[in-house]
């Protein structure tokens, strides 16, 4: 196995990201908290971005906090992954207390659970770089091949939602407040990612590429230590064993056998300290991911 597993954790992110840029909604004219909390959520599940942009503070300067790529040109691509993230969404508002022009809500959300998706995803990921890099593909190409076919095709990873089931309840904080007579829900980052069933796509931001290539060359050049230390080890054992030859032979003294013995000791040990390295990393990775690469099963 090879340290490059590690790479792909964050390479396919940045692709699943649903943000833009997009017109001004319509201005809904919902007269209450209440009112305003559930034409902002059926318009979130009808993907009618417009009123769900106009009971929220959804668009921050020329971006959005959800969702906004349904408002481009290529909205199309981008549908099929917005529609599996709230097609199942419901809520119930359980209390609501008013105070002037500003609202406190408590309500219980219900959508699927789709925390594991990225996960399962990752994991198709690792698997398919590893065996192309059996047969000799270049690691930097797989990865950017990666990202490049998950930025255009987003719906890569609706069969990775279709296949969370389980469900969730989860209450919330819902803050609104009224200005010009229209009352709006604040959107928070927690909110958001309730909203969207965990899917996690709120912890990646559209400059990880950056930090995908910086991690794919830490993670190259570990990879290529370890190889350099392995061909030391060879070296160094046939080195020591020709040392032992001429000294069986009576060509070298003792003290010139021992140094030999130590360069093969330090090349055993240097060795080792990367292999450490390596199964740490292996095992820092699969916590994280919940998953076991060499076995290919999920961790209990």
């Amino acid at each position: 196995m090879n340290p490059f597993k590690q790479i792909i954790s964050t390479s396919v992110i940045c692709a699943m990201l649903v943000t833009g840029c997009g017109a001004d909604g319509a201005k809904a004219r919902a007269q209450t908290p209440e009112d305003t909390i559930h034409t902002a959520l059926t318009a979130l599940r009808e993907l009618d971005m417009e009123t769900f942009n106009a009971c929220t503070n959804n668009k921050k300067g020329d971006k959005y906090l959800l969702f906004g790529d349904l408002l481009k040109d290529k909205a199309q691509a981008y549908l099929p992954l917005a529609e599996a993230m709230v097609s199942n969404l419901s809520w119930e508002i359980n209390s609501i207390e008013e105070t002037g022009d500003t609202a406190i809500a408590n309500v219980t959300i219900r959508n699927r659970d789709f925390s594991n998706a990225i996960g399962d995803y990752i994991a198709d990921m690792i698997r398919y770089v590893e065996e192309q890099h059996r047969i000799g593909a270049d690691i930097s190409l797989l990865i950017q091949n990666i990202i490049d076919e998950a930025l255009h095709n987003p719906e890569l990873l609706v069969p990775y939602l279709e296949a969370c089931t389980e469900e969730f309840a989860a209450d919330v904080t819902v803050n609104l407040s009224r200005v010009d007579g229209i009352w709006q829900i604040h959107l928070t980052d927690s909110l958001c990612e309730t909203l969207l069933g965990y899917a996690g796509f709120d912890n990646f931001s559209e400059d990880i590429e950056p930090f995908i290539k910086a991690a794919e060359q830490f993670l190259n050049n570990n990879l290529k230590r370890l190889q350099l230390l392995e061909k030391n080890v060879v070296i160094a054992e046939k080195s020591f064993s020709i040392t032992l030859r001429r000294f069986a032979d009576g060509d070298i003294d003792s003290q010139t056998l021992a140094l030999e013995r130590n360069r093969l000791n330090s090349a055993y040990r240097n060795h080792l300290g990367a292999y450490i390295a390596y199964q740490l990393s292996l095992a820092d990775i699969m916590r994280k991911t919940l998953y076991d690469f060499e076995k290919g099963e999920g961790i209990e």
